[in-house]
């Protein structure tokens, strides 16, 4: 038997499955997962889609927790998706990434970049870095999810770096203490505090795609 739109079956069921958060299916018949493609960059869609709708500026009204600034695609995003992106990444307006020779990193063969997370608070004009106490991944996905929004990229995943793998900065540690609730459009969004210290062994980094 065939499968609605927004549903596939796989070989081991006969029964049909909606299409995971961020993915759709606009035709019938579908018979594996495989069918059920991930929604573009811009877009967004709930369980069971046949279409994605486009994102709003700001957070939507429709997935609000997967589609935020007009980007993002979704909870489930293995299968078809953009190109990867290429080169070297660019700095957003306030959150960099910075590898151990202090330079803006490269994307590899699968979009992913990593380094020391780097930020300039409002008002100021100087770089810094966030010293590492309760940096977690929800913390990196907004990092990763600003940068992406602002520069155009399409977020999958944000991971935070362990102080031992993060290089070591230099000059000012703007904030310690960062806690995301993983909603948030902009780091600076999050709770945090600030700290005098400059002891930069405790520099914390994030790995994004």
């Amino acid at each position: 038997s065939s499968c609605d739109a927004g549903t596939y079956a796989t070989a081991a069921s006969t029964s049909c499955t909606q299409c995971a958060v961020g993915r759709y299916s606009s035709t019938p018949s579908a018979t594996s997962s495989d069918t059920c493609l991930a929604c573009e960059a811009g877009k967004a869609s709930s369980k069971g889609s046949s279409t994605c709708k486009s994102c709003s500026l700001g957070p939507s009204s429709d997935d609000q927790g997967y589609c935020l600034c007009g980007l993002g695609s979704g909870g489930d995003l293995s299968g078809p998706m953009t190109t990867p992106p290429t080169g070297q990444l660019q700095d957003a307006s306030s959150v960099r990434i910075r590898d151990a020779s202090n330079n803006s990193p490269t994307f590899d063969s699968e979009g992913v970049v990593s380094g020391r997370i780097e930020v300039k608070p409002s008002g100021e004009t100087a770089w810094g870095t966030i010293r590492y106490n309760n940096w977690d991944d929800v913390d990196a996905l907004v990092a990763c999810r600003e940068i992406g929004n602002e520069l155009g990229y399409a977020t999958i995943s944000g991971t935070a770096l362990s102080r031992d793998d993060t290089p070591h900065g230099s000059g000012e540690i703007w904030w310690i203490s960062v806690g995301c609730s993983g909603s948030e459009e902009t780091l600076e969004s999050c709770s945090k505090s600030t700290t005098t210290s400059n002891y930069h062994e405790y520099d914390i980094g994030i790995t994004c795609k």
